[in-house]
């Protein structure tokens, strides 16, 4: 079962590094192997039954039924690695200070999005984990 967690994220401007950090949050979920499998299972299920459907386009099926077949294991397997994604969250934009909506996206050290207000590029900043010495 995939774990959710509530976590503080910064929010910065791209374009004027002189603006002041925000503080947001984001939803993160982390998927065990057995939720990856069937993510990735889901994914493929879905491109075989779009590669079934196109068998029976004339004319197109010559380059759907390859291409739908080869991009259903390829992101299928891209799925498989998925460890954690953001489910999203909310945040103040730097420059306008409007809350605005954090898009969806794969969990990365660092994501881009844009304000929906002012329309200002903006940098999400992840936590990082606290490193031990040892």
């Amino acid at each position: 079962m995939p774990i959710r967690t509530e976590l503080p994220v910064s929010i910065q401007s791209r374009n004027f590094r002189d603006l002041p950090q925000t503080t947001g949050h984001i939803t993160k979920i982390e998927f065990d192997k057995g939720d990856r499998t069937k993510n990735a299972m889901r994914f493929i299920g879905m491109g075989m039954a779009a590669t079934f459907c196109a068998v029976f386009v004339p004319i197109a099926h010559w380059f759907l039924v390859p291409l739908l077949f080869v991009a259903s294991w390829v992101f299928g397997l891209d799925k498989l690695k998925e460890m954690a994604r953001s489910e999203g969250g909310k945040g103040p934009c730097p420059k306008c200070h409007k809350e605005f909506p954090i898009e969806p996206s794969t969990y990365k050290e660092r994501i881009t999005d844009t304000c929906s207000y002012c329309h200002e590029d903006v940098e999400i900043l992840f936590p990082q984990p606290a490193k031990t010495e040892g």
